[in-house]
């Protein structure tokens, strides 16, 4: 199996328990569900990003997983209890660092990109500056 569609069909899951969720925490599954499909969209163009993405993908959708999972079930079992409260509220604000990090690990994977795209834009423009135009 094409590990581009494993990751990209873990993220859909994933979006797809937001229904579980309270509804300000349904968008940061949105958010890593898109960040996501950026990172694949990198690994897919460029293959210097394949093993970074991998890795990033494998360890953070895995954990993703685990920590909506857990948060659904601590809701359900005794959502009413402070230190359950707490617990979600902590959880809450780890799902939205999680977001964050597929951000920026999609930010990562273009910076070789931009490094690259910079240097042809330089040498373009020293050959023009060379041909007086």
């Amino acid at each position: 199996l094409d590990p581009i569609e494993i990751f990209r069909d873990s993220a859909r899951r994933l979006e797809a328990k937001k229904e579980h969720l309270p509804s300000d925490l349904q968008p940061h599954l949105e958010g890593i569900r898109q960040a996501t499909d950026r990172i694949l969209l990198c690994m897919r163009t460029d293959p210097e990003d394949v093993a970074s993405g991998e890795r990033f993908l494998a360890r953070y959708l895995s954990a993703a997983h685990k920590l909506v999972d857990e948060h659904v079930r601590l809701f359900q079992e005794g959502g009413g209890y402070k230190n359950v409260q707490e617990a979600l509220q902590s959880s809450g604000a780890l799902l939205a660092r999680l977001e964050q990090a597929c951000i920026d690990e999609h930010c990562d994977l273009l910076r070789n990109d931009t490094m690259n795209f910079t240097a042809e834009i330089h040498v373009l423009d020293t050959l023009l500056k060379t041909q007086g135009k």
